[in-house]
């Protein structure tokens, strides 16, 4: 009997060790990724993900995406949805938090392109002006790089098959989201999802640039994303307020903004959605609310993570005394917690929670 315990307890020893352990071992990796350095690691790397937003006058946005990859791959994937929730606006109901009254109209305007850069990867990588852009897939032509856009109920996805050999590309998409701001009595505001950006990228970066500087006070933004994100808002010489960037490792989830703007930044909002009620008093109260119940959440999860510390550590004192009980049921309830410790420590070392 006393051998059964300590081999369960050199069980549960090794489970919390097996991460440590570096001997080599024969490894199978998953399609579309190969050993390196006795890891499986994907065939391309992304690097980073550039997004550059600018809004428009007359209520659009302009987007460029660039996709830096490194490695060895195909083609890349990027879905785009240009509306919070399926369907269309009924020119009636009003839900400022998730309503059908901002989704964008459409995807206009889109241009694909592949080109090589550099070491140093910022916005200006955006401006390459000598690249070509692909054609959308023919199927008589084959052999040039092309790409497709397949649409879906909330945007649509962007294929681009360009073959890369151990070399580093930026996959470059542009596209314009018509009619995304909305016109309230007293304020603009455009209320946006970047969605499906976890496409594996070590860096994202997001900037949203207004149509014109202000410093109104009708002006707010709100953000929401991990707990992670580094926000800045741009500010010019001025003291105006230009618009923010949010910069991000290893994103996983999406990034939402919000934002008001005084009337006057659009001047031609002839196509745009009309809600003819007052918003900004609303919106606020909406946003302090979201933020409040946040900052509860994110207190009861340091919390959470303390008891788990604390837990961990007498987890393992015990582990050395322990092997002088001989009861099973002691035994099971440490394999147990054992578990239960590395489950939640996934969590949190890759950031699911």
């Amino acid at each position: 009997m006393r051998k059964i315990f300590k081999l369960i307890f050199i069980f549960s020893t090794l489970i919390i060790l097996v991460g440590c352990n570096n001997e080599e071992h024969e490894i199978l990796c998953p399609e579309d990724y190969i050993l390196q350095n006795n890891e499986c690691v994907p065939e391309v790397k992304i690097l980073k993900h550039l997004i550059d937003a600018r809004i428009e006058i007359a209520g659009g946005m302009r987007v460029r995406e660039l996709i830096i990859v490194e490695g060895q791959t195909d083609s890349i994937s990027r879905t785009i949805n240009y509306k919070l929730v399926p369907g269309t606006w009924d020119g009636e109901t009003i839900d400022f938090e998730n309503g059908a009254i901002y989704n964008g109209f459409s995807l206009e305007n889109m241009r694909v392109s592949v080109f090589p850069v550099g070491e140093t990867i910022d916005f200006d990588s955006l401006n390459n002006e000598e690249s070509e852009f692909l054609e959308e897939f023919d199927p008589e032509n084959r052999d040039q790089p092309f790409y497709r856009f397949i649409p879906n109920e909330l945007g649509g996805n962007f294929r681009i098959y360009h073959p890369v050999q151990n070399e580093r590309l930026g996959f470059y998409i542009e596209y314009l989201v018509s009619n995304v701001v909305v016109i309230h009595e007293d304020i603009a505001e455009i209320h946006y999802r970047f969605n499906n950006l976890a496409i594996g990228a070590e860096q994202t970066w997001i900037r949203v640039l207004m149509p014109i500087p202000t410093d109104d006070e009708d002006h707010h933004l709100w953000v929401q994303g991990p707990s992670r994100t580094v926000l800045s808002e741009l500010i010019n010489d001025q003291e105006e307020n230009m618009g923010f960037l949010v910069q991000i490792e290893n994103l996983r989830t999406s990034i939402t903004f919000r934002m008001t703007m005084p009337l006057e930044q659009m001047m031609i909002p002839i196509y745009l959605n009309h809600s003819e009620v007052n918003a900004l008093a609303d919106i606020i109260n909406l946003e302090n609310n979201r933020l409040t119940d946040y900052e509860q959440a994110r207190l009861t999860l340091d919390n959470f993570r303390i008891i788990i510390i604390a837990i961990g550590i007498i987890y393992l004192i015990t582990s050395f005394i322990l092997i002088k009980y001989h009861d099973k049921a002691i035994f099971g309830l440490y394999l147990s917690l054992g578990f239960l410790l590395m489950f939640f420590n996934l969590l949190f070392s890759y950031h699911i929670i």
